[in-house]
C-alpha cells in the first residue's frame, strides 16, 4: 500500500476528458512502466481541475530523484528510455492507420514519455552546471549553458521554420504542417496568408543564417563541454539535450496523432451517437460501455475536475467540481511583483497580453510582453511580435525557454501564478537578468 502523498500542481494543459482517460490508462499501468524504465513503477494517482493538473508528491519528487540518480549513474539507463521513447513514438503514429483499438493502446504505452521528460528538469541542469562549475568559471560556465541547454534535434517547430525558408509550395506545406496548428483534437485553421507572411518574417531575418551559426556555436559549446567533463561525465551532455528535446516533442506527438486520428473518431461518435465534441468528454470506457448523458456532457463542458485513482477515473461537476476547485485552486493574493527561472537574459517594458486560451493568440499586438501558462509551437508566430515571454511553467527543456533562446527575447519561466496576477493592458517590467516581473502600472 503506497503512503500518503501531497498534491503538487504541476501543469496546465487543454486535455478533454476522452484523451486524459487515455493517458491515465497508461499511467496505471505497470507493464507500461516496467518495460520503459527496467524497473518496476505505477503512477495511480492523477487530478486535473479545470484544465490544472496535479501530480503525487511521490512522482514530482521521490520517483523524478530516482530516475535522475539512475541517469547519473548509469549510460546504459539512459540509452534505454531514449531507444524506449523513440520506439514507442514510432509505433503510436504507425497506430494511426491500424484502428482505433491498436490506436488506443499504442497511446496509453506511450504514456511514460508524458510522466517522465518535464520532472528532472533542475536535477539535470543543476548536475551538468555543478559539474562544469569545477573546471571552468561562472562566468565561462553560463555562457556555455547557454549553448547546451538546446534540443539534441529539431523539434517540429525549427523544422517546419526551416522547410517554409526553402518551399515554394504553399499548398503541400500547410499539408505537411497543418496538424502543428491542432491541440488536443481541436483544429485551428493554419492559412495560405498566415504561412505566408511568417515565411516572409523569416526570410527578412535570415532565418537560415541565423540558424546556421547557431548550430556551429552548439556545436563548438558541446565540444568544449565534453572535454571539460571527461570521458566519463560527458554523455550527461546528451542526456540534458535529448530530455530538452524530448519535452516538446512527446507533446507534438501527441498532437500529431489526435489530428491524424480525428476522421475514425468523428466515426466513432457518430455510431454512439453523439457528436464529435461531445465524446471528447467521455472517458474511454464510457464510450464503449455506457455514455453519460447529454445534460452531464454540457456540465462537463463549463467546469470539471478529473481524478485518477487505484479504483480507475472519475468526472465531477457541479457541487463536486466547485469544493475541489475551493480546496486546491486558491486564488493568488494582490502582488506587484513575481520571480521565476531565467531562460533568456534581457531587460524590457511592456504592456502584458495575457493568453489563456489558442482562439486569443490573434490578438497579440507588436511591443508587448506575452504572458501564458506555458507556449506551444502553433504559438511561434505570435511569440515573434513580443519583446518578452513570461510563463508560469517551465524548466530548460519547455517550449518557452527554447524559442526564448532562438529568438534572442527575454523570458522568465515557471513564476507559477503570472497569468492570475497580471492582466492584459498592465505596464510590466521582465528583469531576466535578476529573474524578476514587475507590475509597474495597472491597466
Amino acid at each position: 500500500m503506497r503512503k500518503k502523498f501531497e498534491w503538487i500542481k504541476a501543469v496546465r494543459r487543454i486535455y478533454p476528458p476522452f484523451y486524459t482517460s487515455l493517458i491515465f490508462s497508461g499511467y496505471r499501468t505497470p507493464a507500461i512502466w516496467k518495460s520503459f524504465l527496467d524497473f518496476p513503477y505505477v503512477l495511480t494517482d492523477l487530478m486535473e481541475i479545470d484544465a490544472y493538473w496535479f501530480y503525487p508528491s511521490y512522482h514530482i519528487k521521490e520517483f523524478a530523484q530516482k530516475i535522475a540518480l539512475r541517469l547519473f549513474a548509469d549510460k546504459n539507463f539512459f540509452q534505454h528510455i531514449k531507444k524506449e521513447s523513440l520506439q514507442r513514438e514510432q509505433t503510436l503514429r504507425k497506430s494511426v492507420s491500424k484502428g482505433l483499438g491498436v490506436f488506443f493502446a499504442a497511446y496509453s504505452n506511450y504514456m511514460p514519455t508524458l510522466g517522465v521528460f518535464f520532472i528532472c528538469d533542475d536535477l539535470i541542469e543543476g548536475k551538468v552546471r555543478e559539474l562544469l562549475l569545477k573546471c571552468a568559471s561562472a562566468e565561462h560556465v553560463e555562457e556555455l549553458m547557454k549553448y547546451l541547454t538546446t534540443p539534441l534535434y529539431n523539434n517540429f517547430n525549427a523544422q517546419e521554420q526551416l522547410d517554409l525558408c526553402r518551399t515554394r509550395d504553399i499548398a503541400a506545406h500547410i499539408k505537411k504542417y497543418q496538424w502543428l496548428h491542432a491541440r488536443y483534437g481541436y483544429v485551428e485553421k493554419y492559412t495560405p496568408a498566415k504561412v505566408k507572411k511568417t515565411q516572409r518574417v523569416l526570410l527578412e531575418k535570415g532565418f537560415i543564417q541565423q540558424y546556421t551559426k547557431e548550430q556551429r556555436a552548439i556545436a563548438h559549446a558541446v565540444k568544449e563541454a565534453r572535454v571539460l567533463l571527461g570521458t566519463r561525465a560527458a554523455y550527461l551532455i546528451e542526456v540534458m539535450r535529448f530530455f530538452i528535446y524530448y519535452r516538446t516533442q512527446r507533446t507534438d506527438i501527441m498532437a500529431l496523432v489526435s489530428f491524424e486520428v480525428k476522421l475514425q473518431l468523428e466515426h466513432l461518435a457518430h455510431e454512439r451517437g453523439i457528436s464529435y465534441d461531445d465524446l471528447l468528454y467521455c472517458t474511454l470506457k464510457e464510450v464503449r460501455q455506457r455514455l453519460p448523458s447529454s445534460v452531464v456532457i454540457a456540465e462537463r463542458k463549463k467546469q470539471l475536475t478529473f481524478v485518477g485513482d487505484a479504483r480507475g477515473c472519475h468526472i465531477l461537476i457541479d457541487e463536486k467540481h466547485h469544493a475541489m476547485v475551493k480546496r486546491f485552486l486558491k486564488s493568488a493574493a494582490t502582488v506587484n511583483e513575481l520571480k521565476g527561472k531565467i531562460a533568456y537574459e534581457g531587460l524590457v517594458r511592456g504592456f502584458a497580453r495575457v493568453i489563456i486560451d489558442f482562439d486569443e493568440l490573434d490578438k497579440v499586438k507588436k511591443g508587448e510582453v506575452l504572458i501564458t501558462n506555458m507556449t506551444t509551437p502553433n504559438m511561434v508566430p505570435a511569440m515573434r511580435k513580443t519583446v518578452a515571454f513570461v510563463t508560469n511553467e517551465g524548466g530548460i527543456t519547455c517550449h518557452a525557454a527554447i524559442m526564448a533562446r532562438e529568438l534572442k527575447k527575454p523570458c522568465i519561466i515557471g513564476t507559477k501564478i503570472a497569468t492570475q496576477v497580471i492582466k492584459t493592458g498592465d505596464m510590466v517590467e521582465v528583469d531576466a537578468v535578476h529573474g524578476v516581473v514587475k507590475i509597474i502600472k495597472r491597466g
